[in-house]
């Protein structure tokens, strides 16, 4: 089994917060943290921003792994993480029908918005999970959404949501295994996502 960290911030900008991916890594892997998916916001066409070779570096620093997946802003559903090969294929500006199929589209932080009955049955085609925990979510949150998860068949999903190093750890996850963005996809995909601190209802 890894931990994985599945909605992450890794670098200061101004629609983020002020953590840095080394120091995100150090305490993720302290926690025993085995992967990091990084999903910056898609708001400027180079979102990533990292220098190259920068993600190698904490990689070895630390010994952790870290992927890279995104966060676009939409108008149909908000905030949508996405995973999969390719993320560069990702930009500002995208909705949903311009996403190619074979990404992982994960429902972020739904439960921050009150959204239409109409909106929340069209999710069933468009997602594969939906956060069912997130740092600015209550517990009363987190049961909706659970409960949305399973009337929708999509798999529950934890996302610390980190842009700030007090955030790592919040809600991480459980998978099978995480080598890769193929392994992320199948996991989400199959249901093989357990978030951790999953509330008691």
């Amino acid at each position: 089994m890894a931990i994985v960290e599945l909605h992450v911030h890794g670098r200061p900008h101004k629609h983020g917060g002020n953590a840095k991916l080394m120091e995100i890594a150090r305490i993720a892997k302290s926690q025993g943290t085995d992967c990091l998916v990084l999903t910056e916001h898609c708001h400027t066409k180079d979102f990533m921003g990292y220098k190259p070779g920068e993600i190698d570096d904490v990689m070895e620093t630390h010994d952790i792994n870290i992927l890279v997946g995104a966060e676009l802003k939409t108008k149909e559903f908000g905030d949508v993480l996405v995973y999969g090969k390719d993320i560069h294929e990702i930009n500002a500006g995208m909705e949903i029908c311009d996403i190619p199929p074979r990404f992982c589209l994960v429902w972020a932080h739904p439960m921050r918005r009150q959204w239409a009955e109409e909106t929340w049955s069209r999710a069933e085609d468009v997602f594969k999970g939906i956060e069912v925990m997130n740092k600015s979510y209550t517990l009363s949150d987190s049961r909706k959404a659970l409960d949305y998860s399973g009337r929708l068949c999509l798999s529950p999903v934890g996302g610390s949501d980190i842009h700030l190093n007090r955030h790592v750890g919040i809600c991480p996850c459980y998978l099978p295994f995480a080598e890769d963005m193929a392994d992320i996809h199948w996991c989400i995909e199959k249901g093989k996502v357990t978030p951790l601190g999953w509330p008691t209802v």
